[in-house]
């Protein structure tokens, strides 16, 4: 009887930039929907402060970002 290996899982570096994991294991991403970087000069203060902010991920997207983060959290 041949034993197979576990495969490691490894962690997606580019999505670790992109997503923080709180210490209560929630899911926080970029808002990516206030209008970034572009045209910043005509945008008022409190816009230019939103988008700084972290949202929660939705909940059904959980399961997909357990498989791709599994070390973060």
């Amino acid at each position: 009887m041949t034993k197979l290996k576990k495969v490691k899982l490894k962690t997606k570096r580019s999505l670790v930039k992109r997503f923080k994991v709180t210490g209560k294991g929630k899911i926080l991403h970029k808002q990516t929907n206030t209008g970034c970087g572009h045209l910043r000069r005509k945008k008022s203060k409190s816009t230019k402060r939103r988008q700084k902010l972290y949202a929660e991920v939705p909940k059904y997207a959980y399961k997909n970002l357990r498989n791709i983060l599994p070390l973060v959290g």
